[in-house]
């Protein structure tokens, strides 16, 4: 089931970048909602990145707080929102 995870790509990096900027996220923060946004729970961004879960959910309340949305599933839609405003010509 992980490396299923890891292989799904749902927005790219130049996508990224672009929110990464819009919302003036830190890279932490941008590693952290990539791996939300790949499907990832918070135990296992925390094994991944080696961090404790405490920190993934303190750096996880930041993003929300930033991005102004409450949980994982409305910051990916909020983020393909933003991605199809941006660049019109993405299909989802």
């Amino acid at each position: 089931m992980l490396q299923d995870k890891q292989k799904l790509i749902l927005i790219n990096e130049r996508q990224w970048y672009f929110l990464q900027n819009k919302y003036d996220l830190t890279p932490r923060e941008r590693q952290i909602s990539e791996l939300i946004c790949r499907g990832f729970q918070n135990g296992s961004i925390a094994k991944h990145m080696r961090i404790s879960p405490g920190t993934v959910k303190t750096h996880t309340r930041n993003i929300y707080r930033k991005v102004r949305v409450k949980s994982k599933i409305i910051l990916l839609l909020k983020f393909i929102d933003d991605i199809k405003n941006q660049f019109p010509l993405i299909n989802f």
